[in-house]
């Protein structure tokens, strides 16, 4: 009889030190931070890009600077079509819904993007509005390093278009092919693939510090590098078109 329940103790007691076990490796597993890089880039409607945006950032309102080009004499527009470019890590919320983590790099980006008919050789432009200002780590004079947290844009980031300025326009060859990365279209949206293409990027930014991520790039699109025309007469015709016509908007 002793035996007996000696034996069913041992069980017991080997059990308890396997179910410990078990749960300590779960618990590892749990605070394992090693998280896959969460990178996305999704073509959809407007509204829906802006419904996706708001619900990574959990957040109510985001807001961007965008622009209404139909009444730019210079271009006919023939269609359009949105995307939204992610980069970021996921964590979850309270409501147990995946969020973008604002304490690691995480950086969301709205594309406008415009099929054309014009004078020029250029086919297409898109618009790339920055909706949060990425981490950044900035190290001053004295090596020391600094964190500046990703930080979503609200009423307070910029206030008007008027807060923005046009710097210079930098010219890309096919080989730079992560100028256009951002940029998905659908399948025969443009009469041409955007890799391999020459691009001419215009960066407009509020210019707080050297190290903000511009607000709003311009980049227009062309067959191949003998098709962009020597002069820039049409890129900064876009970029004094926006800086005139843009509004910075709540969503």
């Amino acid at each position: 009889m002793k035996r007996k329940i000696i034996t069913i103790l041992l069980s017991i007691f080997t059990s308890m030190i396997v179910l410990i076990g078990c749960q300590k490796n779960d618990n590892n597993d749990n605070n394992d931070n090693d998280q896959p890089l969460y990178c996305q880039n999704e073509i959809l409607p407007k509204i829906d890009c802006i419904t996706k945006i708001k619900k990574l950032l959990d957040c109510t309102n985001v807001y961007f600077f965008d622009c209404d080009f139909s009444e730019f004499e210079d271009i006919t527009i023939t269609d359009v079509s949105y995307n939204i470019s992610i980069s970021g890590y996921l964590i979850k919320n309270r409501s147990n819904t995946e969020v973008l983590d604002l304490n690691e790099s995480a950086d969301i980006k709205f594309v406008t993007n415009y099929k054309i008919m014009t004078n020029s050789n250029c086919f297409g432009f898109s618009i790339i509005s920055s909706v949060m200002q990425p981490k950044v780590y900035r190290t001053d004079l004295s090596g020391n390093t600094t964190k500046t947290p990703s930080q979503i844009y609200d009423k307070f980031t910029f206030t008007s278009i008027d807060n923005i300025s046009i710097d210079q326009i930098t010219t890309f060859s096919y080989t730079n092919n992560s100028i256009t990365q951002p940029i998905k279209v659908p399948n025969n949206f443009y009469p041409y693939d955007l890799i391999p293409n020459a691009a001419s990027q215009i960066k407009i930014f509020n210019g707080h510090t050297m190290y903000d991520e511009p607000p709003i790039k311009i980049i227009t699109h062309y067959k191949n590098e003998s098709e962009k025309p020597d002069d820039e007469t049409f890129i900064k015709s876009l970029a004094y078109y926006f800086k005139k016509n843009g509004k910075y908007i709540e969503h």
